[in-house]
């Protein structure tokens, strides 16, 4: 009889135990969690790309045509229609 150690069985058991429960996994369980990833991804581009834009030439041009300044922060609204009296 060929002695095998403890740990060397052990590994052979958490193994056998491992390869079970991974054929009852439930494939559709990937998908669903690759799918989230991916929309949180895609959430995440979109954001980046705005970003640029914001702190693009373009970005700033609308911004300031707006009355916002850079970093979304509200400057002073401008006077529409009211002289300044002297």
């Amino acid at each position: 009889m060929s002695a095998v150690s403890d740990s060397d069985l052990q590994h052979l058991v958490n193994r056998i135990n491992l390869e079970k429960r991974f054929a009852e996994v439930d494939p559709s369980t990937f998908d669903k969690g690759h799918q989230r990833l991916k929309k949180a991804l895609d959430v995440g581009k979109t954001m980046n790309d705005a970003i640029k834009f914001a702190n693009s030439p373009a970005g700033n041009l609308l911004a300031s045509q707006l009355g916002l300044s850079k970093h979304g922060k509200h400057a002073k609204p401008p006077k529409v229609g009211k002289k300044d009296k002297k």
